[in-house]
């Protein structure tokens, strides 16, 4: 029997060795790898711009950038699948620490080259780590020892990353292994440029053979490097003394880190789960002075990948928990993907759907309101009039009218928000998708963030001609997630982009006749938009779209802004509204946005949507707070076509369009 007492931890008790644990064992399917490199070339550029894939000779693994203890990836290739987040959710057994040299006898070699993520070797540093597994080992010593480990250091809010000694022969916990004799021989290149897409680099791959091999068990281990660019990764700090029940708890303990090329991450990935409990993607990576686990890369536009796998022939499950648990088992790696992408999404590869609306008088719609608003506010004076010129003040808009070509466009949808997928969207696709040359815009939406370097509440003013861009938009956001540090920004003029949704209100911007809404001393209990929509809907059944910009002249309003990026996703509209900054703004406080009174069956826009400012603050408008004082001044212009581009494919469940 070996000594399972490594040379620097006498006194702990014994580790685990494999060939006295349960076993679990299956053939892989191995589809030729031509077949393979088709399905990656034609499947990886729905997510890079530039994809190679292609059987080629391994090169020398050991040089770099790879720096992997062996030269090639060949020879009785396994997969091997240890322990499981069971083990360490949510309290950690610590009991489970496997000596790797007892892997040789159980897969029948002698020895052996592993690659791959784990826990690392808790005893000998007193503390939970992040593992890169890298190593040639027989069932007596590590032959050549090149693994590290990434972990907290107290005192420092940075992880060290360490080199492990050949005496050091232990994972911990769990750990996804590409097994090998480290030959040399014919393997998988992947070479991938500037991510499109909102898949990372290894569920790109994994989706591809899932799609492309449905009935098949696919196992893949090897290396790659990320060449240029950066990425977010995590490192595990010390165990955690409290139980950690769900993926919200893991995200809150784990320490997160934005780590520069280049790195190389070794791992594995299977494209099905043959109900063994895998992880199905784990991979672990390493730099000159940092390294943990991957997550996905946050600078698209330039990132470089390059990589080398093998299939595996056989599946090893190794010490599997008697746990139904699968909190950590998330193949984006634990942390729900936010998707911070700078490439933006432009029209022509996403879904558009437009239709032409039935619009009523502007006298009939003048007589609805007068209608509807004398049931909710004390003074209401309604009316048709000549549009007056909104470039002055205090409306300040980019065009004098709200006529010529008016159509009401939602881009994007709420479901990103909630999703916190944070999508680039171009003001210069609204006017192709609705056919015209020039277009005024103004509404509510995401801001550009990626400009600024802060998620915001954007007030959209903006012109667009023969694909040039006038931008007026102000933003509403914080740079340190308080109340006192709301500040409004004006955008660059020539910033052609915004994120996540916009719901915009369309036209030539030219003079005409328009709606004139004046009120004042709210006795209901609708707010201002809300009463717009119930006084419409009470009397037309066809759905109407409004364009309208209004003016809060007395009283104060509740609005918000959102603090920060999320980094995963609201449970509830309760959850959503604790995150929210909720800041009271005064007059003069002018809002832009849109109304739509009903959606056509199957569409999914928001009801209504109004983000306004003035020079001091601002927000998404919620309603007003001081009924007896209030004071509201708006012009609206219904809208010809309702139009959506990159509407969601399921609609939203847990949050009303009003919100």
């Amino acid at each position: 029997m070996i000594n399972s007492e490594t040379s620097t931890n006498a006194n702990m008790a014994s580790v685990l060795n494999f060939d006295a644990l349960p076993v679990e064992k299956m053939k892989l399917d191995t589809p030729p790898l031509e077949e393979i490199i088709k399905a990656l070339n034609s499947r990886l550029k729905k997510n890079f711009a530039v994809v190679s894939a292609e059987v080629v000779d391994c090169p020398d693994l050991t040089q770099e950038p790879f720096n992997l203890a062996a030269k090639g990836l060949n020879g009785n290739v396994s997969i091997l699948d240890i322990g499981g987040p069971p083990y360490l959710l949510p309290l950690v057994q610590r009991e489970k620490v496997y000596d790797m040299r007892t892997i040789p006898k159980v897969i029948g070699e002698k020895e052996v080259f592993l690659i791959g993520a784990g826990a690392g070797p808790w005893r000998r540093f007193g503390t939970n780590c992040e593992m890169i597994v890298n190593l040639v080992l027989n069932e007596n010593e590590v032959k050549i020892p090149s693994s590290r480990i990434s972990r907290m250091v107290e005192g420092s809010d940075k992880p060290k990353l360490e080199v492990l000694p050949d005496t050091e022969t232990t994972c911990s916990l769990l750990a996804n292994l590409h097994c090998s004799r480290g030959e040399p021989g014919k393997v998988i290149k992947v070479h991938c440029k500037k991510r499109t897409g909102e898949l990372n680099f290894p569920v790109a791959i994994r989706d591809a053979l899932s799609e492309a091999f449905p009935n098949q068990v696919i196992g893949v281990g090897g290396v790659f490097v990320i060449v240029n660019g950066k990425a977010k990764q995590h490192v595990m700090p010390d165990f955690s003394k409290t139980p950690i029940l769900d993926d919200d708890g893991v995200n809150e303990w784990l320490k997160f880190f934005e780590m520069s090329a280049p790195l190389s991450a070794v791992g594995t990935l299977v494209s099905q789960d043959p109900d063994l409990d895998l992880r199905v993607i784990h991979f672990h990576s390493f730099g000159k002075c940092e390294g943990g686990h991957y997550h996905y890369d946050t600078t698209p536009e330039d990132v470089e990948y390059l990589a080398y796998f093998s299939l595996g022939r056989t599946l090893y499950r190794l010490d599997r928990p008697k746990s139904d648990s699968k909190v950590g088992f998330d193949c984006t790696c634990v942390l729900f993907l936010v998707i911070m992408d700078t490439t933006t999404a432009r029209v022509e590869n996403l879904n558009v759907e437009k239709i032409n609306l039935k619009v009523p008088s502007l006298q009939d719609i003048s007589k609805a309101l007068s209608d509807g608003f004398a049931k909710n506010f004390a003074v209401v004076d309604i009316d048709v009039v000549e549009c007056p010129d909104l470039t002055l003040p205090p409306y300040n808009l980019a065009s004098k009218g709200m006529g010529g070509d008016p159509a009401v466009v939602q881009v994007g949808d709420p479901t990103n928000f909630i999703n916190i997928n944070y999508k680039l969207y171009d003001f210069r696709d609204v006017p192709k998708t609705l056919g015209v040359n020039s277009s005024h815009m103004f509404g509510a939406g995401g801001n550009c963030w990626s400009s600024c370097g802060y998620f915001g509440e954007m007030c959209a003013n903006v012109n667009v001609k023969d694909d040039q861009v006038q931008n007026f938009t102000k933003d509403v956001l914080t740079e340190d997630k308080t109340l006192s540090g709301i500040k409004v920004k004006p955008v660059d003029v020539n910033e052609t982009r915004f994120s996540v949704i916009g719901n915009l209100f369309s036209s030539r911007g030219l003079p005409g006749k328009v709606i004139r809404i004046s009120c004042k001393q709210r006795t209901g209990k609708d707010d201002f938009p809300t009463t717009i929509v119930n006084s419409l809907n009470s009397v037309f059944t066809d759905p109407i779209a409004l364009g309208v910009v209004f003016l809060l002249k007395n009283g104060k309003a509740e609005v918000h802004v959102a603090p920060e990026t999320p980094e995963k996703p609201f449970k509830n509209s309760d959850d959503l509204m604790k995150w929210f900054l909720l800041p009271i703004v005064s007059p003069p406080y002018v809002a832009v946005g849109t109304v739509l009174t009903r959606n056509p069956p199957g569409w999914g826009v928001q009801t209504y949507h109004f983000h306004g400012c003035n020079d001091k603050e601002g927000g998404h408008f919620h309603f007003d707070v001081t009924p007896d004082q209030v004071e509201y001044e708006a012009y609206v212009a219904p809208a010809e076509i309702l139009c959506t581009i990159d509407k969601a494919q399921k609609p939203l469940s847990l949050f009303d369009y009003e919100l």
